[in-house]
């Protein structure tokens, strides 16, 4: 199915139409399941049907039906940043471009680390890493 054929058809088409800039495999989900660069439409809906993108094969997990199947996250530039980035060079641009990358790195790592749960169990009980 593409998306001339679709109306909102699942929870990946709000990723993949529409004005928004295209996505990138970050994180450590991601590097595990070997993805990186840009998200194409084949392996975020492999990835959100919990299934391997590379070979098909059905994800590990104790989940069996996803209320929520991801969440995502929005790292927005300082208006600061911004405005140096529309009157900078292209050095300056370049700059500013990697220090949003290396916060949102920084950010999602810690995130993964520190913050990133769910429940399992009887009454999500029991509470586990993300």
């Amino acid at each position: 199915m593409d998306h001339a054929e679709s109306v909102s058809s699942g929870a990946e088409d709000y990723y993949l139409s529409g004005p928004e800039a295209a996505g990138e495999w970050t994180g450590s989900g991601a590097s595990n399941l070997g993805l990186g660069g840009r998200v194409s439409e084949a392996d975020l809906r492999a990835v959100l049907s919990r299934h391997d993108p590379r070979n098909g094969d059905r994800l590990e997990g104790s989940v069996r039906r996803a209320r929520v199947p991801g969440f995502d996250l929005m790292f927005s530039v300082p208006k600061s940043a911004s405005i140096l980035f529309g009157i900078g060079d292209a050095g300056t641009q370049e700059a500013v471009l990697d220090a949003q990358s290396a916060a949102v790195r920084d950010a999602l790592t810690y995130l993964e680390r520190h913050a990133c749960r769910t429940r399992r169990g009887a009454g999500g009980y029991e509470i586990v890493p993300g």
